[in-house]
């Protein structure tokens, strides 16, 4: 349950006064029921990744869980795209071939090995193991989101943005449409970038969440300085997980 939190938080999907709470709530009741399994410390890592501020306090969660399942592959993939947040790359790329080793066939674990990649600013790397996690899984969100991000990187845009608006149209987050207006604006379409710009604040004027860093993409692409000053600012504001927001501006 507090995983499911911090996957929707993660991906803008729900705010921190609409999750925090609950994810805290679900992961303290797993940790007094069994600390001795490597689920309940994935999960405060997880959580601590996601929702707290200082983010990076996180670490010794995802080590103590990677120590008691060592051939457990979710924790160290989540571990590496942890690492790769906080600029240690080469430990980073290990942690991912490592777990991409353990699990050669999951599409999870290729795509967070190419938001990995892609978070490092290993653009191509990238783009091979989300091309491998959709051929595993041709829909999976991730791969998506880390394939649209890495071709951008490689001034892709056209490319990207065809990705992602398959993205949008299956999932619908905010923050997929965000990084589809990004490929708009940079491939010459502003019009588009400007309509899925109002399609996001007529959601937000319905009451949908729409978390800050969903419109960042957009706001770099056309160079908005004023609009991304405030946009950052309430990202700091609202506690945006690392991985979001280094997935936009890294």
């Amino acid at each position: 349950l507090a995983n499911c939190y911090g996957i929707l938080r993660g991906h803008g999907v729900l705010s921190a006064r609409d999750s925090r709470d609950e994810a805290f709530e679900a992961v303290t009741r797993a940790l007094e029921l069994d600390r001795a399994v490597a689920e309940t410390h994935y999960s405060m890592a997880i959580f601590t990744f996601v929702f707290e501020r200082r983010w990076r306090a996180a670490e010794p969660s995802f080590r103590r869980a990677i120590a008691l399942n060592p051939k457990w592959a979710l924790p160290r993939a989540h571990y590496g795209l942890y690492l790769s947040c906080a600029y240690r790359v080469g430990k980073a790329v290990a942690e991912t071939n490592a777990a991409r080793d353990l699990e050669p066939a999951s599409a999870v674990i290729h795509s967070i090995a190419a938001l990995t990649l892609e978070t490092a600013g290993q653009f191509e790397a990238s783009v091979e193991a989300a091309k491998r996690a959709l051929e595993l899984y041709p829909d999976h969100p991730v791969a998506l989101w880390a394939l649209t991000v890495a071709l951008y990187g490689l001034d892709r845009h056209d490319e990207g943005a065809r990705t992602m608006e398959r993205g949008s149209l299956l999932f619908g987050t905010p923050f997929f449409f965000g990084l589809q207006a990004f490929g708009y604006a940079r491939s010459g379409h502003a019009q588009d970038t400007a309509r899925l710009l109002r399609d996001l604040e007529e959601r937000r004027m319905r009451g949908e969440h729409i978390a800050p860093f969903a419109l960042l993409p957009a706001l770099l692409a056309l160079r908005d300085i004023t609009a991304i000053r405030g946009t950052l600012k309430s990202c700091l504001q609202d506690a945006t997980a690392p991985v979001s927001l280094r997935a936009v501006c890294g």
